[in-house]
């Protein structure tokens, strides 16, 4: 019997294993259906304005276009991803658009969102604008995009005009429905426990570009993985 069951045990932990591997990278989705509502998307938005790609401007050097930065992140703390984009809608020779979709709430937009709105008063005046304006120091020339991961898991989009002195971390909340808000903010460029990833848009190097866009393989790969 002990035999039995150390070698059922054996064949739990291979399976398991086995399953872990089922999307590469770090980035995992809970279902399906969920997948393919991101791999939607995903695929609209690079219908319309092409993959992540390295460009070269005369006024700000090095820059990055199309669907820039793709990442999979826990915006509301549940252990369940959330999809963040970053993208060039053509009016800026870089990247200056960015969405978050949702589905375990309801699938949807949650950069703007009538519902969420009505929800909770302070969405519409803390709300992260679609249009990225938030700069490193008050010397920058373009804006960039700062994504903080607290160390349980939850992330947060970091904004302001001059991060390097007062930034400003907004996530959302559920309860049915989502609700993006401020959450906190800091002074004085300090750094919280937790990782960021702080992405410049502009003035950046080729082999710095092909890097970001290696981690978008990622979550392409993983979301297609889940997929049916």
């Amino acid at each position: 019997m002990k035999k039995f069951i150390a070698l059922l045990m054996i064949v739990m932990c291979v399976f398991t294993l086995a399953a872990c591997k089922g999307a590469p990278g770090a980035y995992m989705l809970d279902t399906s259906d969920k997948a393919n509502y991101f791999d939607g998307e995903l695929g609209d938005l690079l219908g319309d304005f092409g993959e992540g790609a390295y460009a070269e401007d005369d006024t700000y050097g090095g820059v990055l276009t199309g669907v820039a930065v793709v990442r999979l992140l826990d915006f509301t703390g549940d252990g369940k991803n959330e999809l963040y984009v970053a993208y060039a809608d053509g009016t800026k020779p870089y990247a200056n658009r960015q969405v978050v979709y949702g589905f375990d709430n309801g699938p949807k937009n949650l950069i703007y969102d009538e519902m969420a709105a009505s929800y909770d008063e302070d969405y519409v005046e803390s709300s992260v604008p679609e249009e990225i304006t938030s700069k490193s120091s008050a010397s920058s020339v373009a804006p960039c995009v700062w994504l903080y991961t607290d160390n349980t898991g939850r992330s947060y989009i970091v904004t302001g005009d001059d991060m390097s002195n007062v930034a400003e971390y907004h996530t959302y909340k559920g309860d049915g429905v989502y609700a993006f808000v401020k959450e906190f903010e800091e002074l004085g460029g300090k750094e919280l426990a937790g990782t960021y990833e702080k992405i410049e848009l502009t003035g950046v190097s080729e082999a710095e570009a092909e890097k970001l866009f290696d981690i978008n393989k990622e979550v392409f790969e993983s979301i297609s993985a889940v997929k049916k």
